[in-house]
């Protein structure tokens, strides 16, 4: 197969899930998309920080704080490192990382 199109779809499926309200089915998927990208990847490349991000919202919502803070930081450092120079992508979602309540 083709696991780096395997694991964004899983992250968007997750995502879709979230946005519906069913962030508990969505888990699963998210975790998975981020494990592969992982896998594929490496720590620190912009799939595995949206994953990450994806995660560390859905966490949000189901009031994981310590590690959805943890994950949406860790992304923002990656997001940081790599666009230090253009930062038009450095932001961390839509929702925006303001959120997280640290």
């Amino acid at each position: 197969g083709q696991p780096a199109v395997q694991a964004n779809m899983m992250r968007v499926i997750g995502e879709v899930y979230a946005a519906l309200g069913l962030a508990t089915p969505a888990m699963p998927l998210l975790e998975g998309a981020l494990e592969r990208h992982r896998a594929l990847h490496g720590e620190h490349h912009d799939e595995t920080a949206t994953s990450a991000i994806a995660l560390g919202v859905t966490l949000q919502d189901l009031g994981e704080l310590e590690r959805s803070g943890a994950l949406l930081k860790g992304a923002l450092a990656t997001r940081s490192a790599l666009y230090a120079a253009c930062h038009a992508r450095a932001p961390l979602h839509r929702r925006g990382i303001s959120t997280a309540g640290w």
